[in-house]
């Protein structure tokens, strides 16, 4: 599942399994990888202005603690998350998938806990859809450019077709 990603992105979620270790959590969601990139304090998080002990008051408040006793052992991933990540790894393509992408994949991911977390329930598809450029490298971004669509030009159709709604 993570042959594409970067020694960073599986390194973020190398710290969401401690994270949810350290909660107390028998599995991994979506809220723990993104406590895996908080802690990984990539650039791609930078932009969210999280710190690692606000997005864990957060995770405690939206999942709720865990049984209080660390779980040891291998721990499964949530389908939410196991989609993000499936998710992360077509943005990304071969051996591109790096925390940009993860990041994006957990920002746009329906019934995801990660994107509550960062998006405060107040984004739309528009504002979701935008959050790709969160990783000018992405191979999503190196798409849509190809088709002459940079961030100010999708910002501006989005724009003018809310003004319409």
């Amino acid at each position: 599942m993570l042959d594409h990603f970067t020694d960073e992105a599986r390194r973020a979620v190398v710290l969401a399994a401690e994270e949810a270790r350290v909660l107390g959590h028998d599995r991994i969601g979506t809220e723990h990888l993104l406590l895996g990139l908080v802690r990984l304090n990539d650039a791609a998080t930078e932009r969210l202005d999280i710190t690692l002990n606000g997005a864990r008051a957060s995770v405690r408040e939206l999942v709720g603690d865990g049984r209080g006793e660390r779980t040891i052992g291998e721990l499964q991933f949530t389908r939410v998350a196991r989609e993000a990540l499936d998710r992360a790894d077509t943005m990304g393509g071969p051996g591109r998938v790096g925390p940009g992408e993860l990041l994006a994949a957990l920002r746009t991911q329906a019934g995801s806990g990660a994107a509550q977390l960062i998006n405060g329930g107040s984004r739309d598809a528009g504002d979701q859809l935008l959050a790709v450029f969160d990783d000018p490298d992405s191979v999503a971004v190196r798409a849509l450019r190809r088709l002459g669509v940079d961030e100010r030009r999708l910002r501006r159709a989005l724009d003018d077709v809310r003004a319409e709604g």
